[in-house]
């Protein structure tokens, strides 16, 4: 009789020790799709250490999102163009800009230290590695910081072209990557060195783009520009591997588990005069597509990162939140008043926040199934937000980019 009771004590043990955390435990036979995380030991075990999350740019928070709507409290951000990381010991970091400083505050809205970083525009997020070290780049300058959590500059590392791109992002070894405004893939190590650099003209530096990398660490995806929309380069021979589509892409790829890449852009292999949201495997070929029927000048729009939670269901937001399933079917539709402009996140239960613009007075949105779960309104004028959200420890953090406020909500 004991026997048989003590497993089911424990298994019922193992049960609520995962309701208690907010996380949902995986089922004993993953369904297609299922999302694994990915451990990437480089990066700070934090609720939200970059931009969007993490290197693939999934987006989405490894829990449920437990909050109401409520706003907690405003940071007066000074002109906010970046998203928002979040520390493993409750501290948010994000940067202003004219001038260019980089902030911290507990997650409670009390202010530790801020440190200037140039006098021009900065649009890359900060990057919280395993060792507790941020980095994050002047704009106009170009040149790449390393702190300490405490604000102390450790390092600098002058690009020598100004840095635009959204992700600074980080390799399995530490090591960092971001294009700079020549054309330039430069990858420096986690002490401040150049260890390479390589020149493209295919390469998109623009402001709301930035680098994925693959599961296993061996590939980067670099959103392309002019006639190329995706380049996939081999990490160990610097080399390309292969390019896809026929249009310049706006926003960062998002990596799923099993390696798929998820974009929206134009392809001769369609049509190609016409978007398409495309799903592509690791090797370039189309996995899927799917006809969003926007219209052909107003496909894609620059910020506008898609999400995807943990069995699979791909959603991004355009002038709806569309949501698909990991084989690309439409499962749900659901119109929204304006064009979402910034990434969308998610929980791992499909609950997806999405930042809506609406005639200069935004709605945060909170969206599970197709319904809104709830709504809150921003009373600033001519707000906006073009960078991603942030969840952690029972909080959402949004950042504003007309207003310049970041807006937290419990």
């Amino acid at each position: 009789m004991k026997k048989i009771i003590l497993p089911i004590l424990l298994l019922l043990i193992l049960q609520l020790s995962c309701k208690d955390n907010g996380v949902t435990p995986p089922p004993k036979n993953n369904p297609p799709g299922w999302q694994e995380d990915i451990p990437w030991p480089s990066l700070a075990d934090s609720p939200w250490p970059m931009n969007h999350n993490d290197p693939q740019n999934t987006g989405r928070y490894k829990g449920r999102i437990l909050i109401n709507g409520s706003i907690d409290f405003y940071i007066d951000s000074l002109y906010l163009f970046t998203g928002i990381s979040i520390s493993p010991d409750s501290n948010i970091y994000f940067c202003s800009s004219m001038p260019g400083y980089i902030h911290s505050y507990n997650i409670n809205g009390i202010f530790n230290w801020k440190v200037k970083l140039g006098n021009e525009n900065i649009y890359t997020t900060p990057l919280i590695d395993n060792n507790g070290n941020i980095y994050c780049i002047s704009g106009q300058e170009g040149i790449l910081y390393s702190l300490s959590s405490e604000g102390n500059i450790q390092w600098t590392y002058n690009l020598g072209f100004p840095v635009w791109q959204t992700t600074l992002n980080i390799d399995k070894e530490g090591n960092l990557y971001v294009i700079d405004g020549g054309g330039n893939l430069n990858a420096v190590s986690s002490t401040g060195t150049l260890l390479w650099k390589i020149h493209d003209a295919r390469f998109n530096p623009s402001s709301g783009v930035a680098i994925s990398i693959s599961p296993d660490g061996r590939t980067m995806y670099l959103p392309g520009q002019s006639s190329t929309s995706l380049l996939a380069l081999d990490l160990i021979s610097q080399s390309i591997k292969w390019i896809f589509g026929n249009s310049e892409v706006l926003h960062t790829p998002v990596i799923d588990s099993q390696g798929n890449i998820y974009l929206f852009c134009k392809s001769s292999l369609v049509d190609s005069l016409k978007p398409f949201f495309f799903s592509i495997t690791n090797d370039g070929k189309i996995r899927w597509y799917f006809d969003y029927q926007v219209g052909v000048n107003n496909y894609i729009f620059g910020n506008a990162d898609p999400t995807i939670d943990v069995e699979g269901n791909i959603y991004f937001a355009l002038d709806s939140l569309y949501s698909l399933d990991y084989s690309g079917n439409l499962k749900w539709k659901l119109d929204l008043d304006e064009f979402n402009w910034s990434p969308i996140i998610c929980d791992e239960s499909g609950t997806v926040i999405v930042c809506e613009n609406q005639n200069g007075l935004s709605r945060i949105l909170a969206i599970k199934n197709g319904n809104i779960a709830w709504q809150t309104e921003i009373n600033f004028t001519n707000n906006g937000s073009g960078s991603s959200p942030a969840l952690g420890f029972s909080k959402l953090f949004v950042p504003t980019w007309k207003s310049s406020h970041i807006i937290t909500i419990r």
